[in-house]
């Protein structure tokens, strides 16, 4: 046989494309009302279960770390002291006027009088994670409360904190023992509402004409006339004049320091974040005939924000899917020029996001703010792959084949790429099952599920919707016809080809942006805050602005106090360690110089303080701890007697295990970490070992190892993904070198977004922190595309520089397409409320771009400068 029929039979062994994906190509064609039916009613389920299954939860809880304990130690706080949840309302005025009191009386017991159906109330993080079939992270905790009753309800009360921006997070948890069950916490067996605690009926401690001392409310009736108005302002704000000093138990905590600003501090039961959710919006709901001027009300707190997070997050999905997918689908009439060419490639987004997010909810894995980038990730894989395949088939329908067989060129021809791309991006996203973090492990199985649905919806819904083409080419000129794209493709191709000079003049440049990109990377911060997410004039933004700057802290670190003496907590030695604890916590400096960064504390000292003043006439210099033991015993005795719905609300009846909260100004996670390097050497400093252990939690402190555990798991995972991908892309090439040199188009688009990001101040945060995986999903798929035609050619014909030209006739345009489709669906997120969102899309979009320009200029320089023809002398067929 001669070398020409040779080369002929090699190249038509080329045109008939896979012979597997040939037969399934025409077996979906067959029988493709069945294939309808089927894919109709898997998408009719996946509706229903994101309808009536789906949950968002951006708590703190659905990014526990496996590998840290402190949301164990969370757990086993909620354990003994219930959970820590709280609603915080804050009324702007002047709250020391006879009116501003009224009517913070009237909206306190409307408040209080709160009635909503919550069917999960009582439900836990354990319950949901036992209805996934999942051990959860409190499970290992040891509680064995029914989690039909409501937990928040039991004999040990809870102790709410405003963490950063969970489910279970609110703020002044000390404040459970601010009122007790006779009165001050208004508590109903079975409703929504544990304790709700204000000015008008925090604790107040005073000692009895007999010697003795009772806990009451600090407002039995609200004052009318201007001296009693002055002698309860003196009596919170303090007055020098008069030698009272304020009252730190209070101010922060009820009361703004101005005394401008009255807090009004809802502490609901356990529920799930949904039912949270709907709580926040009644409770809007309430304060809005309320509203007015001189009485300005602000709904904050950790549940609010969560709320608010998931609505806005979900608002944008829902507006930004629709405009991005009209985006996409008008970009693709453009490009393909018949309605089947737009809505053919929309329709396989569209089902396989359904899939994606119906198999979520089946399995129970709620969406975070990290899985909000799934719509987006999908959307890429959906375009890419429809596309790749469209374009085959407009391509074969240009060459005179019929419909039915254009159909099964073009299956046989990309269904192994795209499986390809299918199986390194999948296996990329499965990496994160590794991550230590449950939210990071499930996006990943979610968003590797995705990439195969989008695969198969590709081969076979795609397929089903071209076959009622009868007639149009989707657009494809005539041949020999060009227009920007061809010109574009050839001046890539072009610009490395010729003279070596050329090469490596193309080579040095990507050198050089490299270089750039590494300085950018070097800049790069982690800085993590939600609340910047939030636009200013959003409701929830200001009243955490408002409630941060004048009614202290809206962050919160616990400390959970187990006792080994046989005194327990009443221990003189321990009692005085936890005060110079407390001392030292209260003069860490604010890292941006606003004072110092703790604003107050609530523990069991400020019962003992209140008890030893009240006990020993009041007098403002006997608010101390005592100096011997029988006296400090004396004051828990007499406290206890007392209130003992207060005291078990900050320690245990059996006084061996109690709790200490800090609360803080608001800053982002990162921040915090030289506070809790001084917490922890404080507490080493400060709480004798032998008498008790001391442990922090929190949701803040839980979001300080999430995030550090999250960067970690962004290194590692990110590392065995590239290393996985490139093993897969040599064995899927059969060639190491260009195996090799893939990697390098494929890596070069995340080493320039990091630097982007670096050099634009971008913060590496948790709505943004897996743009690399992105980025490199992208990168592959286009890559993959491009070095397999040219490899198949390469391999047939044995010349470097037309393997180039014939990849670039067949993937170039596929790949400028996708990437026009991409960019114009994601840069409509630059449009969307939360910034974050902006962010992402804008960095989504660029990195589209970064992707195709290396691919289409430093790829076909680096395999001119690797490859050379086997034969100088051999003539390419093509050109013959």
């Amino acid at each position: 046989m001669s070398e020409v029929a040779a080369q002929s039979d090699e190249l038509a062994e080329i045109e008939r494309g896979s012979p597997f994906f040939r037969s399934f190509a025409e077996h979906v064609l067959r029988f493709r009302w069945l294939w309808l039916l089927l894919i109709a009613a898997v998408t009719a389920g996946s509706v229903y279960s994101i309808k009536h299954q789906l949950m968002v939860d951006n708590s703190v809880e659905a990014f526990g770390s496996t590998k840290d304990d402190s949301m164990d130690v969370l757990e086993e706080f909620r354990d003994v002291f219930g959970h820590d949840e709280m609603f915080v309302v804050l009324v702007e005025g002047p709250v020391f006027t006879a009116g501003f009191l009224e009517k913070l009386d009237k909206l306190h017991l409307e408040l209080d009088a709160m009635d909503i159906e919550v069917p999960s109330l009582g439900e836990r993080k354990r319950d949901r994670d036992e209805a996934r079939g999942k051990l959860g992270i409190a499970g290992a905790s040891g509680d064995d409360t029914d989690p039909g009753q409501p937990t928040g309800s039991t004999e040990q009360e809870a102790t709410g904190e405003l963490g950063s921006f969970g489910e279970d997070s609110g703020s002044f948890g000390d404040l459970d023992g601010f009122a007790d069950d006779d009165g001050w916490g208004e508590e109903d067996e079975g409703s929504i509402i544990d304790r709700i605690t204000s000015l008008l009926n925090v604790r107040q401690t005073v000692g009895t004409p007999d010697g003795g001392m009772e806990v009451g409310e600090l407002i039995d009736e609200i004052p009318q006339t201007p001296e009693a108005l002055a002698e309860l302002r003196a009596k919170v704000l303090g007055d020098p004049d008069k030698g009272l000093p304020p009252n730190e138990t209070l101010i922060g905590q009820v009361v703004g320091g101005e005394g401008r600003h009255a807090l009004i501090l809802i502490q609901t039961q356990f529920m799930s974040p949904a039912d949270s959710e709907r709580v926040y919006w009644h409770i809007r709901e309430l304060l809005e005939p309320h509203d007015a001027d001189g009485f300005r009300t602000y709904l904050s707190g950790g549940p609010a924000l969560a709320a608010s997070l998931n609505q806005l997050m979900l608002d944008d999905l829902g507006l930004l899917g629709m405009l991005a997918m009209a985006a996409l689908m008008i970009v693709m009439f453009v490009m393909f020029r018949h309605p089947i060419g737009a809505l053919a490639p929309g329709a396989v987004c569209i089902c396989a996001g359904l899939w994606a997010f119906g198999l979520s909810a089946v399995l129970g894995v709620p969406m975070t703010m990290l899985s909000q980038i799934l719509p987006a990730f999908i959307i890429c894989v959906g375009v890419a792959d429809s596309v790749h395949l469209q374009s085959v088939y407009r391509q074969a329908r240009r060459n005179g084949h019929a419909n039915r067989d254009a159909i099964v060129y073009a299956v046989a021809h990309v269904g192994r790429p795209i499986l390809f791309t299918s199986v390194t991006t999948a296996v990329g996203l499965g990496s994160f099952r590794f991550a230590s973090l449950t939210a990071v492990g499930d996006m990943g199985t979610i968003g590797a599920a995705g990439v195969f649905i989008a695969f198969f919806q590709t081969i076979v819904l795609l397929p089903i919707c071209l076959s009622f083409n009868k007639k149009s080419l989707l657009g494809a000129g005539d041949p020999g016809a060009r227009d920007f794209i061809d010109s574009f493709l050839e001046w890539c191709v072009n610009l490395s080809a010729g003279t070596d000079r050329r090469r490596w003049t193309t080579l040095i440049g990507a050198m050089m942006l490299t270089l750039l990109a590494f300085y950018g990377i070097m800049q790069l911060r982690v800085w993590h805050n939600p609340v910047s997410w939030v636009p200013h004039e959003e409701h929830v933004r200001q009243s955490l602005d408002t409630h941060d700057a004048h009614a202290g802290g809206t962050a919160a670190v616990l400390l959970m106090i187990e006792s080994k003496g046989e005194r327990g907590v009443k221990d003189l030695a321990l009692v005085q360690g936890l005060e110079a604890l407390e001392k030292d916590l209260k003069s860490f400096p604010h890292p941006r110089g606003e004072g110092t960064l703790v604003r107050n504390t609530v523990s069991v000292l400020d019962l003992v303080r209140e008890s030893n003043q009240a006990l020993m006439g009041g007098q403002p210099e006997h608010h101390a701890i005592p100096d011997d033991q029988r006296a400090l015993t004396d004051r828990f005795m007499a406290f206890e007697n007392a209130g003992p719905d207060e005291m078990k609300r900050l320690m245990t009846i059996d006084g061996t295990t109690a709790q200490f909260t800090a609360n803080m100004r608001w800053m982002d996670a990162t921040s915090y970490l030289p506070f809790k390097e001084f917490l922890e050497e404080s507490i080493e400093r400060n709480v004798p070992k032998e008498l008790a252990s001391v442990r922090p939690t929190g949701t803040m402190y839980t979001l300080l190892s999430s995030v550090g555990a999250l960067i970690m798991d962004l290194l590692s995972t990110f590392g065995v993904a590239f290393g996985v991908i490139s093993l897969l892309l040599i064995l899927l090439l059969k060639d190491l070198k260009l195996g090799l040199i893939g990697m390098v188009p494929n890596l070069l688009p995340i080493i320039f977004i990091l630097g982007l990001m670096g050099l634009a101040d971008i913060p590496i945060d948790m709505a943004n922190i897996l743009i690399a995986s992105i980025a490199l999903g992208i990168a592959v798929d286009d890559t993959i595309h491009f070095l397999h035609h040219f490899h198949e050619h390469y391999q047939k014909v044995g010349d470097c520089e037309a393997a180039i030209r014939h990849s670039m006739a067949h993937s170039g345009r596929a790949l400028v397409v996708t990437s026009i489709i991409l960019c114009a669906g994601f840069f409509v997120y630059m449009a969307a409320t939360m910034i974050n969102m902006q962010r992402f899309g804008a960095l989504i979009g660029i990195t589209v771009i970064l992707a195709l320009l290396l691919d289409l200029i430093v790829a076909p320089a680096l395999l001119r400068t690797f490859y050379q023809s086997k034969d100088s002398n051999r003539e390419d067929p093509q050109h013959a």
